[in-house]
């Protein structure tokens, strides 16, 4: 009986639709009339009261789906967010396609970032967070930034348990040295210094109150390669008339 029934759903399903093989393609059809032939279409459906239902999933069941590069294309209805998803394997994952586009405000050079919730749409900018194309200047705190990265405020580097590093680089290619200052990491408390307003005087060295303000002071010049080099395990730093130098500290009784 079954069977039965399903023959004659098979032969209704003939009566009302036409099935067209062509050379280039397959054409389904439920229209009245031999139906113009698409050639770059190698699978056409033709109808001027129905649709196309695809496969409508849940994203556990999507994430069911075993893909990779040969998948790139396959197109999904996603019913936890309503929204069609194809794959891209060069993602790697499932995109998702954004009805009627992205809509918000902004200024030219700001960038732009989503606001209210997941799967929004709705885009939004600040004139203090910017990025320069034409000079590939990124600006956080500024609308006009004057370097690669222009911060006008407080910044951070590191975390709760990693300190962090800044490191200055010489301007020539290859980089040939590099100077680096990171936070010791027994520190208990902030350590901040307060630089002077001007450059100084040749010869002259920065010192502290104490209090992390710093200044220059008129003592004598240091030889820089001295300053450049390690020194010996165990040794300590002196000055040598003018030039640090490292000796063994050796203690007689």
């Amino acid at each position: 009986m079954k069977k039965l029934k399903k023959f004659i759903i098979a032969i209704l399903f003939l009566v009302s639709t036409l099935i067209y093989s062509q050379p280039n393609g397959l054409i389904i059809s439920d229209t009245v009339g031999d139906p113009d032939i698409n050639e770059s279409a190698i699978f056409e459906l033709i109808s001027t009261d129905k649709g196309v239902l695809i496969s409508r999933l849940t994203s556990v069941q999507r994430d069911g789906i075993t893909v990779g590069a040969t998948q790139n294309g396959l197109v999904i209805f996603n019913t936890d967010i309503g929204r069609f998803q194809y794959y891209l394997h060069s993602l790697p994952g499932w995109v998702t396609l954004i009805p009627n586009g992205l809509s918000g405000t902004g200024d030219n050079n700001q960038i732009a970032f989503f606001t209210g919730g997941p799967n929004s749409t709705s885009l939004t900018s600040n004139s203090g967070f910017v990025f320069d194309a034409s000079s590939t200047f990124l600006g956080i705190g500024t609308e006009s930034p004057q370097y690669t990265l222009d911060v006008n405020g407080d910044a951070r580097v590191g975390g709760e348990e990693t300190s962090g590093t800044i490191v200055i680089t010489s301007n020539q290619n290859p980089v040939d040295y590099e100077a680096r200052i990171t936070a010791s990491p027994v520190s208990t408390e902030d350590v901040v210094f307060i630089l002077p307003p001007n450059n100084g005087t040749s010869g002259w060295s920065l010192i502290t109150d104490g209090n992390g303000n710093l200044s220059w002071s008129d003592t004598p010049e240091i030889n820089q390669e001295a300053i450049n080099t390690n020194g010996t395990e165990g040794g300590i730093l002196f000055n040598n008339s003018g030039t640090l130098t490292t000796a063994e500290l050796q203690i007689h009784f």
